[in-house]
């Protein structure tokens, strides 16, 4: 079961920052792989939140003030979804494409995946558990000099079709200080039982 008491509470960040001072692996590389790219142009501007994510609220905001551009993918029939569940072994997903312009960073954070949580009929449905959840980052482009995404203490370095897991609770933070855009697929989901 989901405790979702803990994702919405205020202890959720030291609940991690605890976790991750005790971690030993921060993330793994799955290889090279290729999937269908998400249209650039059907990415909608997201500003970014730091703190007090439980008053936050999704408002339009500006192109100019997006701190991301970002397309979700949430149908199981989607050729997209499929492929990252083919990949990643996962059973419900929450996919979304986040393209990185230049000049932009996303601080230091910790996920709490709230929405796909606490909202998505097929994970209410089961009986899944936090440890089942997965984290995985699937990179499109090749890496271009300033452009930086660490995960805990590692530093990524990645060419385009690098996929990466980390845990769902395992902190993060990404900035493009090169010239071009740079997208990057979030995968959330839970393994299956038996994978």
């Amino acid at each position: 079961m989901i405790d979702i008491d803990l994702i919405n509470s205020d202890n959720y960040e030291q609940h991690c920052a605890e976790r991750f001072a005790h971690a030993t692996i921060d993330v793994r590389y799955h290889g090279r792989h290729w999937v269908e790219d998400t249209p650039s142009v059907q990415h909608e501007p997201e500003g970014f939140f730091i703190r007090k994510h439980a008053e936050y609220t999704k408002k339009p905001i500006s192109e100019e003030n997006a701190v991301l551009d970002r397309y979700t993918i949430t149908d199981p029939e989607h050729p997209i979804y499929r492929r990252f569940q083919e990949i990643t072994g996962l059973s419900v997903l929450r996919v979304v494409s986040n393209l990185q312009r230049p000049g932009m960073f996303i601080p230091w954070h910790f996920d709490r995946n709230r929405s796909f949580l606490t909202k998505t009929a097929e994970v209410q449905e089961q009986d899944y558990n936090l440890e089942q959840l997965c984290h995985f980052f699937y990179f499109h482009t090749d890496q271009e000099p300033g452009q930086f995404f660490q995960i805990g203490r590692s530093q990524l370095s990645w060419r385009a079709g690098d996929l990466f897991e980390t845990t769902w609770w395992m902190p993060h933070a990404t900035a493009n200080a090169s010239y071009s855009l740079r997208k990057v697929t979030s995968i959330i989901g839970f393994r299956k039982q038996n994978h």
